[in-house]
């Protein structure tokens, strides 16, 4: 309750005091000392998350984004530190800040969380790369696709849909021809995002007049139109 107040009536004599909080055992109090300091400190509060040892929930990193969305975020530092942590969900929100904030410089540092050893992380970071894309993203992402779950196999298609080039091909019209409905599914709406060049892919494909790549390709094409 002390610590809400100190927020709520702006209390900047105290704000310092906040610090001792923000990695308490009890959630209650260290959430409340998180968000009071983000009130206070604005991008800079968020230097907590350098030393957190316990978990930001999901509701959490939703608040602190919110919180941070009316904020000026020149010369924002950190992300890249927040990255490396050994606390898979300051990793998370760590993702969600580079793509919220579009910080290009950060694509390599994305791709090392490729091989993160949470499978819910390297989901992130696939997302995080189809809004970062770069002349390598769709390659990078082939590369690891078949060493990936198969949930992170889908999110790796949907990212394609936006980053794949003509160089994809390939791959795409081979994965038409596996016996994952969502697989065949995605692999198409990867190749008809391509353009005529994709389409005519499929189009060529050995089964595309038979169910259910036929039905699959006449969804795409009368959703083109």
């Amino acid at each position: 309750s002390a610590i809400q107040q100190i927020g709520i009536m702006e209390l900047d004599e105290y704000k310092h005091r906040l610090f001792e909080f923000v990695d308490h055992e009890r959630g209650l109090i260290r959430i409340e000392a998180q968000n009071a300091i983000l009130k206070f400190y604005g991008f800079e509060g968020l230097r907590f998350l350098d030393h957190a040892s316990y978990p930001i929930t999901e509701w959490q990193q939703i608040k602190f984004l919110d919180q941070l969305s009316s904020l000026n975020t020149e010369n924002f530092t950190g992300i890249e530190v927040w990255l490396q942590s050994q606390n898979d969900t300051i990793v998370l929100f760590a993702l969600k800040l580079v793509k919220n904030y579009h910080r290009f410089e950060l694509f390599d540092q994305v791709v090392t969380c490729l091989r993160h050893n949470n499978p819910l992380v390297r989901q992130h970071a696939i997302k995080v790369l189809k809004d970062l894309p770069s002349e390598h993203s769709a390659a990078i992402l082939v590369d690891i696709y078949f060493s990936e779950t198969a949930k992170n196999q889908l999110a790796i298609l949907n990212a394609l849909e936006s980053v794949s080039t003509d160089s994809e091909i390939p791959f795409l019209v081979n994965l038409l021809s596996e016996d994952v409905f969502a697989v065949k599914v995605a692999s198409a709406k990867a190749l008809a995002a391509l353009g005529p060049l994709g389409i005519e892919a499929i189009q060529s494909h050995p089964a595309a007049n038979e169910y259910p790549l036929a039905q699959i390709l006449a969804q795409i094409m009368e959703e083109a139109t």
